[in-house]
């Protein structure tokens, strides 16, 4: 029967091919993480390097040049190294593209995106692509707001976040900047990690999110107590 080969052996052929490709892609290098024994730890580095290197091609960006073209070039950048544990891509803010109607449950499940990247390690939501990196845009947002327009799209975005994850996070750990892709408006949400843990209310309950590879997804009770003694030590 046909056998997969595994990392431990297709790896060291692509940096032999290819040098430096392993890095390139945030591949750790440790080989003792390249067996099926050590997936996880695998995955775990990876998720590490991602965020490594995503964090330092924001910090690169040079906030004198202005230039759209640079611009440009950053956000097809990101799309280009696809949803993962800092990336997370949404198509709309509140717009139901298939049913052409507002959706206030999409709201919900931007909000609880943010609430995972302020409880790990932050995070880049941008709102306008879709799973596959399309930009799609935000004329079905722009169109569903009083004035159909960046700022108060804006606006209303701080609002929702005040709303639902408190003013503090609106106005402290969230940097809200927008770009134009193939004619098409994309709103990129650069999120720091929080001082402290972030709930999101849900049907009378309070809810703890946190970012896993490229899902969002909410702990349990007692793993949310773990979590977070052991990451704010509280």
């Amino acid at each position: 029967a046909h056998r997969r080969a595994s990392p431990a052996h297709y790896f060291p052929a692509i940096e032999e091919t290819n040098p430096g490709a392993l890095r390139a892609q945030s591949v750790p290098l440790d080989r003792d993480l390249w067996t099926p024994e050590r997936f996880f730890d695998f995955l775990k580095a990876r998720r590490r390097l991602l965020a490594k290197a995503m964090n330092e091609f924001i910090e690169s960006w040079n906030p004198e040049i202005e230039d759209d073209v640079m611009d440009e070039h950053g956000v097809r950048h990101l799309i280009s190294l696809g949803e993962n544990q800092s990336l997370e891509f949404k198509s709309s803010l509140r717009w139901d593209l298939d049913e052409q109607r507002v959706n206030k449950a999409l709201e919900e499940v931007v909000v609880k995106t943010l609430a995972g990247f302020l409880n790990v390690d932050g995070g880049v939501l941008l709102i306008g692509v879709d799973n596959s990196g399309v930009a799609v845009g935000l004329r079905g947002d722009y169109s569903s707001l009083k004035n159909p327009d960046r700022d108060t799209f804006e606006q209303h975005l701080h609002q929702t976040v005040a709303r639902d994850l408190g003013a503090t996070v609106s106005a402290s750990y969230l940097t809200v900047n927008f770009h134009e892709i193939d004619g098409k408006d994309i709103c990129q949400i650069v999120v720091e990690p929080s001082d402290e843990p972030i709930f999101v209310e849900h049907s009378k309950q309070a809810l703890f999110f946190v970012r896993s590879g490229n899902l969002t997804r909410p702990l349990p009770v007692n793993e949310t107590v773990k979590y977070v003694q052991h990451r704010w030590g509280g």
